[in-house]
């Protein structure tokens, strides 16, 4: 399976949420609370991957920073060594570079380094278990459908 085929699947395609190193942190949680996301890539000028600002970097810069955290930058606290991925990598690599590196959201980036989207862990699992077991999947649906755990 490649990184295409699940982005390809997923609701929303193309509608990732991105933000910019000079805003500020808190800025960067409000977006994550409303939108029930993890993570949201930082973009450059140039429309590049410059970061990645995650629910744990927000927990890491309160930890060092306190209350000052919401007048620091996105720039500030945000994570730059990046794990990117290309529609065409395939996933079974990807999840173990996910894995040994703790790792739950990886951006995706086309030739120019330009985000086309933000694949995670939850994503490969859900394709994976609909992909790969596609009558277990349904049975269950079934039988919770009739109330039957």
């Amino acid at each position: 399976m490649i990184v295409k085929s699940i982005l390809d699947g997923k609701a929303g395609r193309g509608n990732h949420l991105t933000v910019q190193p000079n805003e500020f942190a808190s800025t960067v949680a409000r977006i994550l609370t409303t939108a029930k996301i993890g993570a949201v890539a930082v973009l450059d000028t140039d429309g590049r991957i410059a970061g990645i600002a995650s629910e744990r970097d927000i927990v890491r810069g309160l930890a060092q920073h306190g209350q000052a955290i919401s007048c620091l930058s996105v720039a500030e606290i945000m994570t730059t060594e990046v794990l990117v991925c290309h529609e065409t990598d395939h996933v079974n690599r990807l999840i173990k570079s996910m894995t040994e590196r703790r790792i739950r959201h990886v951006p995706v980036v086309d030739e120019s380094h330009r985000m086309v989207g933000m694949l995670t862990i939850g994503d490969i699992i859900k394709s994976m278990l609909f992909d790969e077991l596609p009558n277990e999947t349904a049975a269950l649906c079934e039988y919770r459908r009739h109330g039957i755990n």
